[in-house]
Order: structure tokens, then sequence, then C-alpha cells
């Protein structure tokens, strides 16, 4: 497996994709907040199956990157497909974002990617990683209710 990383801040550069990835990949370079079609999470595109991304997130929240990667990981290591597979490959909303951004809609919320706890308790679960209750107590009633723990 050969893993490329690029830190190169808020300009995204994929000089290194072949022609045809960036057209798979829906590569638009004019349109910043949206420059690639990817799912939930901006992690895959089932177009192009062996590209993931991480750190493609409007904010400086490392968590999401974080949990991008525990994605990937555990797509990749496990081979397993996560409980929510399908979501994770859905690329409707950032096509529907850049659509409203391109046509500058006044509703393109600012941080159109979701709030980004609940995108990594989304992430989490889609994975099952488990929350640390343990500073309220093992409590957390939705936790309970859900899990049934």
């Amino acid at each position: 497996m050969v893993g490329i990383v690029e830190a190169t801040g808020f300009r995204v550069n994929v000089d290194y994709l072949s022609d045809d990835v960036k057209q798979a990949l829906n590569w638009d370079p004019e349109c910043r907040r949206v420059p690639l079609i990817l799912s939930r999470g901006s992690i895959f595109n089932p177009t192009v199956p062996n590209i993931a991304f991480v750190g493609f997130y409007e904010g400086p929240f490392w968590g999401v990157m974080d949990m991008q990667s525990r994605v990937v990981a555990h797509m990749w290591g496990t081979g397993l497909e996560p409980d929510v597979g399908a979501a994770l490959y859905d690329v409707s909303e950032s096509a529907s974002v850049r659509e409203a951004i391109k046509s500058q809609s006044r509703h393109v919320p600012q941080f159109w990617m979701a709030d980004h706890v609940g995108l990594v308790e989304e992430l989490s679960r889609a994975i099952g990683v488990q929350r640390d209750d343990s500073a309220f107590g093992g409590k957390n009633t939705w936790v309970q209710t859900v899990y049934g723990t």
C-alpha cells in the first residue's frame, strides 16, 4: 500500500493524481470549498475505491481528522464494511453543496460538513468506536438507550 501525505494548508493540490482520477473525483479547481466530490465525512468516492482522503474538513477540528483516519484504517485494514458503509460512499451531499456554492446560494452553511462533534460521533459509530463516558459515571442515558449498556 502506498500512502501520500500532503500538508499544503488551505490550498488543495492534487497535481500528483492522473487526469483520469481527477475526472472520476469530479475535480473542480475553481470551487475552493468543494474541489472534489467526496462522501459523507469527505473521505471516499466510490468511483475510485483505492483512494481515501483525510483532512478535507472545513475547520481546525483534529477530532474529525482523527476519525477520518480511523475509518480509512478500519476499511482498508480489516476489509470490513462499517455499519453504515453505503452512507460513507454517498457523494450526493457534497455534490449538492458544490452546486449551491457555484450558484451563490445563501443557504450554504459556514460549516457544511456538519458540526464537528456530530461528525466524529457519526464516524465513530460507523466503525464501532465506543465513547468513554467514565467521566460521567458511565451514566450517559443516550448511550444506554441506543446500545443497551
